[in-house]
């Protein structure tokens, strides 16, 4: 078995559009979940939607990071890392979406997944990346972790009747 990541071609689009819907579904119920989907691009669209609109936002978005990670060459994981300008006119990757197919993990995909993410967002000058874990979700932040990152903010939001 051979784990590795690479950036995606279109021909993952597709698969990465089954893990995006799997990936929401499985934060649906999380909290902080359904207010992450309602605010993603993604969030409300059907997987051939996904399809269609991934080559537009690779073709708009300079330095934006698409990753798969794969076992044996299918497509198991992904990774999306947009640019993000800084005040000081440094960039970093923000990590919008991380995910692997829960029969793939612990095997080494995700650090795949986040080693070449860095190595991309390096070769792009970047200074560091940042994620997202949802509170409660302690394996996405303790994985986060063993990279290196810590938790420098945390979200708050009241919902309105």
């Amino acid at each position: 078995m051979s784990e590795s990541a690479r950036v995606a071609y279109p021909d993952d689009y597709p698969a990465i559009a089954d893990m995006m819907q799997l990936a929401f579904a499985e934060k649906a119920d999380a909290r902080g979940g359904a207010m992450l989907i309602a605010s993603d691009l993604f969030g409300s669209l059907a997987r051939d939607e996904i399809v269609a609109v991934l080559p537009e936002l690779v073709a708009q978005t300079a330095n934006l990071t698409l990753i798969v990670g794969t076992i044996d060459g299918v497509p198991v994981g992904y990774c999306i890392g947009r640019p993000q300008l800084l005040n000081d006119n440094t960039k970093i990757t923000r990590i919008d979406h991380f995910f692997v197919l829960e029969q793939a993990r612990g095997v080494g995909v995700g650090e795949e997944l986040l080693n070449e993410v860095e190595a991309e967002a390096r070769a792009y000058g970047h200074v560091g990346l940042d994620a997202t874990a949802l509170p409660g979700d302690r394996h996405t932040k303790n994985f986060f972790e063993t990279f290196g990152m810590k938790a420098r903010s945390l979200t708050v939001h009241r919902a309105f009747d």
